[in-house]
C-alpha cells in the first residue's frame, strides 16, 4: 500500500504532507534514533504499542515538544518547505491542526489507516 498524503492549506497553497521513506530517513539522521524511538519522544505518554493504535494518538498535541513537531513537519513536507516555512504553516494552520495531520499521517503509516483494505502480500526474495 503507498504512503497517503494528508493534504492541506496553509499560506494560500495547497500543501501535502507524507511521511514516506525518505521523510523517515530524514527523521532518523535528524534525531539519529530509529523511527519508532523518534514516535515514542514526539509522543512520550505513549508507549510503543499504542503509537500503533488510531485511538491512543487523539491526545492532547500540547505534550508534543514543539521543536519535535516542527521536525517531522519539515521531514513531511519535503524539499517543499524549509525550517522557516514550516514555522510560517504552523502558525497559519494552529498546534491542534499542525497535530491532527501528523497523527492522521502516523495512525496511516503504521498501519492504523484504512483497515478496510487487504495488505500487499509479501514479495518472493530475490537470490543473490
Amino acid at each position: 500500500m503507498a504512503v497517503p498524503e494528508i493534504n492541506f492549506d496553509a499560506l494560500g497553497k495547497r500543501r501535502a504532507f507524507k511521511l514516506g521513506f525518505g521523510a523517515l530517513c530524514a527523521l532518523e539522521e535528524e534525531f539519529d534514533l530509529p523511527f519508532l524511538q523518534i514516535m515514542q519522544r514526539v509522543f512520550p505518554d505513549l508507549t510503543a504499542t499504542e503509537l500503533t493504535d488510531p485511538e491512543k494518538l487523539l491526545g492532547d498535541v500540547m505534550n508534543v515538544r514543539m521543536t519535535d513537531l516542527r521536525a517531522v513537519f519539515v521531514a513531511g513536507l519535503g524539499q517543499e518547505a524549509t525550517t522557516d516555512e514550516v514555522e510560517a504553516i504552523i502558525d497559519d494552520i494552529g498546534l491542534d491542526e499542525a497535530g491532527m495531520i501528523l497523527r492522521r499521517a502516523m495512525t496511516n503509516d503504521l498501519g492504523g489507516g484504512d483497515t478496510d483494505k487487504k495488505p500487499n502480500p509479501p514479495k518472493a526474495r530475490r537470490k543473490r
